[in-house]
């Protein structure tokens, strides 16, 4: 940035021009090392740690398999991208309708285990399982912790994709 005391004038008196260098605000916007890139990935990573904290947990695999997949400018800005990488995530987060009946594709039973033993079934009707957005909440929970984030309004749709 130049800052220029001319004494040229467009209004009687002094004038200040300030002059924006191009490079340089293309690095503080759009470099992952500048502070916009820094600010994104610090909220990524923090988000991270709190959808682990607040993830549901049966076997520990939705947990570690929350992670942060990339991280990189964009025509729209920076974009960090963090997912969770198990088959059954959106069916947390989303929740599940119910009423689904499974079956075997390979063999003539089902077989899990359950209650300590193993259960053996022709197929087994899938219940309802209520919306669980653990991982929405971790991002809402990430900005409002940090001061130079205002949130103007939040809204969850158990039945979106995003």
């Amino acid at each position: 940035m130049a800052i220029d005391l001319g004494s040229a004038s467009l209004i009687s008196g002094v004038s200040v021009r300030v002059t924006l260098n191009p490079i340089a605000m293309n690095f503080l916007l759009n470099s992952p090392g500048g502070p916009v890139g820094r600010f994104i990935l610090s909220i990524a990573q923090k988000t991270i740690v709190v959808a682990k904290a607040t993830a549901p947990v049966k076997t520990g695999r939705l947990r570690t398999s929350i992670g942060l997949v990339g991280f990189k400018p964009t025509l729209q800005g920076m974009e960090a991208l963090i997912a969770v990488n198990v088959s059954y995530a959106q069916a947390v987060n989303y929740g599940v309708r119910g009423g689904l009946t499974i079956r075997p594709k390979n063999a003539s039973v089902l077989r899990f285990p359950s209650g300590g033993g193993v259960v053996y079934r022709s197929q087994v009707t899938q219940g309802r399982n209520a919306p669980n957005p653990f991982f929405w909440h971790a991002l809402i929970k990430t900005l409002a912790s940090d001061p130079r984030v205002k949130i103007l309004s939040q809204t969850f749709d158990p039945g979106s994709p995003l």
